[in-house]
């Protein structure tokens, strides 16, 4: 089990923006933990974050298959 280290929201900050894509959702899945990723995208989605998405539908996908 990797630890989690890096979330979704950070990496999307990093690149200056404020929603996440399903490539933000891909690279959290390299670096942090699963389940990790899909309480992020899960809180992003649901509108507990300042975050929106991108592509909703494609960065749950992403989150839940794991890829």
């Amino acid at each position: 089990m990797v630890s989690p280290t890096v979330s979704i929201m950070q990496i999307a900050k990093r690149a200056g923006r404020d929603y996440i894509t399903p490539a933000d959702v891909s690279e959290a899945l390299k670096n942090s933990d699963r389940d990790s990723v899909r309480l992020d995208v899960l809180a992003v989605i649901g509108k507990q974050t300042q975050f929106g998405a991108e592509d909703i539908g494609l960065c749950a996908f992403i989150a839940w298959r794991g890829f």
